[in-house]
């Protein structure tokens, strides 16, 4: 099994988590978090940076919206 295809397994046990535990939280939120990661093994600062935004630009879209 490739990289890629255990990306894709992980992928899917969690949208099965999100579904059932955390719909509020959009699946590709989860995704980019995921990708951002596994594209970063490496560079880990880079990861927990690229991460970091990801959550912040999904926070700030959300009090935007409740605000509204």
């Amino acid at each position: 099994m490739s990289g890629r295809d255990n990306l894709e397994e992980l992928l899917d046990v969690l949208e099965t988590i999100r579904q059932e535990k955390y719909p509020e939280i959009p699946q590709e939120v989860i995704k980019k978090i995921v990708i951002a990661q596994f594209d970063n093994q490496d560079k880990r600062l880079e990861a927990r940076n690229k991460t970091t935004r990801i959550v912040s630009d999904f926070i700030n879209a959300f009090v935007e919206t409740e605000e509204d």
